[in-house]
């Protein structure tokens, strides 16, 4: 007759090693199947683009870029949003030196993507994430500060 108090310890063992092997690879392989809140309050690019594909600009190995697409004719709404974007470069506070705003007409988007939004580029020239100009810019500046705080490049 065989002792199964003795099991115990070892299938306990083995659980514990065993099971977030086997929950990484669920993960992993079924990935699509979960879903994951998220805490950023823009829409990720995915594949991200390059600024070129944006905008005329070039990339400047220094700083982030926070884009403002704008109409032709940049009315009282579109001021206001150019206004906001400068403020959140203040409240940044000593980061504010890593960020630059950047507006320009929609003539000038080689292949914007809308009319009118917002845009933020990493300083290699990568742009990762977009907003709708109706966005409250207090979101793009939480975003903006989580990028800026993980950041190793600019």
């Amino acid at each position: 007759m065989t002792n199964t108090k003795s099991n115990k310890p070892f299938v306990y063992l083995l659980f514990i090693f065993v099971a977030p092997l086997l929950l990484s690879w669920l993960l992993f392989y079924y990935h699509q199947y979960f879903t994951f809140n998220t805490t950023n309050h823009g829409e990720l690019i995915r594949p991200s683009l390059k600024i070129s594909q944006i905008s005329s600009l070039s990339a400047n190995a220094h700083t982030w870029k926070i884009i403002h697409v704008e109409p032709l004719r940049c009315g009282q709404t579109c001021q206001h949003v150019n206004f906001q974007l400068g403020q959140i470069k203040k409240a940044l506070g000593k980061d504010g030196s890593r960020v630059d705003v950047i507006s320009f007409p929609h003539d000038a988007a080689l292949h914007a993507q809308k009319n009118e939004a917002i845009y933020l580029s990493d300083p290699i020239g990568n742009v990762f994430m977009s907003y709708a100009d109706t966005t409250n810019p207090m979101y793009v500046l939480k975003d903006l500060k989580k990028v800026l705080e993980v950041s190793q490049i600019g």
